[in-house]
């Protein structure tokens, strides 16, 4: 009994080092994975896989199986992508297997089977299709970049072959080869090439690939064996797959739209004929009137207001000079004549006691560092009143920000896509489009027929401002030269930058 016992236990120990499990998964594999590639001269190919994949007895239900092909790259930051067309699937027989295809993320993926069958065993599996834009063109000659079974198989691939046919003959000296197998970007080379003839040639893998690892061949051609696609079909392929160098385009579209539409100032016809206005049309204050004339409240507007406050009494501005060893200078000293309660407008006031701050007297080097502080309040001033009076249907400073913003947005975002490893040439189109919005941006402020008017009165003031003397004769009923006159209208000449030839 003990004897017997004991025979047992070490018949039960040495099975356990001879006989291993073998599970249903260890079993599926693909036997072989052959693939035909036919050239032809248009640099186009058609390629027949035939997968010869064993399920065996698998322990989870097998339909069929998914079939990976790439299509999609980057080059020189830009998009390119393979041509890529399935003409049928069907077993060794020559009978249709069903599938579906799909294309997501640069991938066109083979669903294959029927989903109310399960399979066992070794089935084949015929895959064809046709394939443009795979080949590398350089100044010496062509090239055939071609990953044969791809790297996404979770199963072993006992072997892999592939059959290359040329378009006509080629010496074999005039040929280089290059075989890799392994994973995704390895450099191993356990495969071999055979010719068959000067047309026909065969590589072939020595050992198992194992789940992840794929077979890649590398053909160089001579010059004058494949004829390149003509540069329109090159050109209408990089367009499709870079539709977004159409941005920039489509935006500038878009923009001469709204420009046309709402930014541009409306004909009238007083706009249509400039003719020449010896005063400053509805008695407009400097400020204001160059506001109307540019769309922006800047700092001419606010120097020209105030040499109107000298020219209209409230306010004396006196030349101050000193001259020491080492330099002359000069400064000026504003000296308070009237209240501010006799100017008419809110910004006019805002001026002047952004000068004075209840004091009588300021020098200008005073105000340095001080009087920037008043400019918002000035120009938001003067915006609200070009609304309010009627000469623009909106406010245009706040018109031309909101394009000026949209603009930047564009640029930054242009930048982030290059800066992150998306396609360059995506950034540069999207920071083009952002330059054309704040391009745009200066012409979309927009005056009412009421502004356009006024505006062409004060181009015809400008045109009296701006004529030399001897042809001023000219005009008629043009006022003679008086010094009041000069005064008067000089302000009104810097807000319109025509100060030097009024003088």
């Amino acid at each position: 009994m003990k004897k017997w016992l004991i025979s047992l236990i070490i018949a039960v120990f040495l099975g356990g080092f001879f006989v291993s499990p073998v599970t249903a998964q260890d079993l599926e594999q693909i036997d072989n994975f052959d693939v035909r590639i036919n050239l032809k001269a248009d640099s186009s190919f058609e390629v027949t896989e035939t997968i010869v994949y064993d399920f065996g007895q698998p322990l989870e239900e097998r339909h069929g199986i998914y079939r990976y092909l790439p299509y999609s790259y980057q080059r020189s930051g830009t998009n390119y992508n393979v041509r890529l067309t399935v003409t049928g699937v069907t077993d060794v027989a020559g009978n249709n297997y069903n599938y579906t295809s799909s294309r997501s993320g640069g991938w066109l993926t083979l669903k294959i089977g029927e989903a109310d069958k399960t399979i066992t065993g070794q089935h084949t599996y015929v895959i064809k299709y046709l394939v443009e834009r795979a080949i590398n063109y350089f100044e010496e000659q062509d090239e055939l970049y071609w990953n044969v079974s791809g790297t996404d198989w979770p199963v072993d691939i006992a072997s892999s072959t592939v059959s290359i046919n040329l378009p006509q003959e080629v010496l074999n000296e005039d040929l280089q080869f290059a075989c890799y197998t392994g994973e995704y970007g390895a450099t191993e080379s356990d495969c071999n090439l055979q010719m068959v003839d000067e047309s026909n040639y065969v590589a072939y893998t020595r050992e198992l690939l194992n789940p992840g690892e794929g077979f890649t061949i590398v053909m160089g051609l001579p010059k004058g064996v494949l004829i390149p696609p003509s540069f329109t079909k090159q050109s209408i392929w990089f367009l499709k797959d870079n539709w977004y160098v159409f941005l920039p385009i489509i935006i500038f579209i878009v923009l001469m739209y709204i420009w046309l539409t709402k930014g541009r100032d409306p004909k009238t016809k007083l706009s249509e004929t400039v003719i020449p206005y010896y005063s400053p049309p509805e008695d407009l204050e400097p400020g204001l009137l160059g506001v109307i004339y540019d769309e922006t409240a800047d700092l001419k507007d606010i120097s020209s207001s105030i040499i109107d406050f000298a020219v209209r009494g409230f306010l004396k501005i006196k030349e101050l000079k000193t001259k020491t060893l080492l330099k002359k200078s000069t400064d000026y000293e504003f000296i308070k004549l009237k209240s501010e309660t006799g100017l008419k407008e809110e910004y006019e006031k805002e001026i002047f006691r952004g000068i004075f701050a209840n004091q009588k007297t300021r020098r200008l080097s005073s105000l340095k560092n001080k009087f920037y502080k008043k400019l918002p309040n000035i120009k938001k001033s003067l915006y609200q009143l070009v609304v309010e009076q009627g000469y623009f249907p909106l406010n245009p400073d706040r018109v031309r920000s909101a394009y000026l913003v949209w603009g930047v947005v564009f640029i930054i975002l242009g930048f982030i896509v290059m800066m992150i490893g998306l396609a360059v040439y995506a950034g540069v189109s999207v920071m083009v489009c952002g330059v054309l919005i704040a391009f745009f941006s200066k012409a979309m402020p927009r005056r009412t027929k009421y502004g356009v008017d006024t505006l062409s009165k004060i181009l015809g003031l400008k045109m009296y401002l701006n004529v030399a003397e001897k042809d001023r004769i000219k005009f008629h009923n043009a006022p003679s030269k008086r010094p009041e006159v000069f005064e008067k209208l000089l302000p009104y000449a810097m807000v319109m930058g025509v100060e030097k030839e009024w003088s």
